[in-house]
């Protein structure tokens, strides 16, 4: 039986832009702020951002992936491996968004 490892990913943050639709309408990026709490130096608790970059594959919500949606989302973790224009090799990690659950949207500033 061959080895399978697990590469699952559940996160739950904001949008920080608006998603960017590729030209031919089937992929959407954006980057999701995730906050966590963790103890400074001081053992007071602070609260730190992660800034992920993800890509969506579900068309039908493209238009609801803007600025400061609360969103959480199920995905894998990939590497994507190119090089540069001065030839050097690059890469990056990000998640691969399979399914995302809309959360709250932000408030608009006329309603407050």
């Amino acid at each position: 039986m061959a080895n399978r490892n697990l590469n699952n990913v559940v996160l739950n943050g904001r949008i920080t832009a608006d998603a960017v639709v590729n030209t031919n309408g089937t992929i959407a990026k954006y980057t999701l702020a995730v906050t966590d709490l963790v103890k400074n130096q001081e053992g007071k608790w602070e609260e730190v951002v992660d800034f992920i970059d993800c890509k969506c594959f579900q068309k039908a919500i493209f238009d609801y992936l803007m600025k400061g949606v609360e969103v959480t989302i199920t995905g894998t973790l990939k590497q994507e491996k190119w090089e540069d224009k001065d030839g050097m090799k690059r890469s990056r990690i990000l998640v691969y968004a399979n399914d995302t659950i809309l959360g709250d949207r932000p408030k608009a500033k006329d309603a407050e």
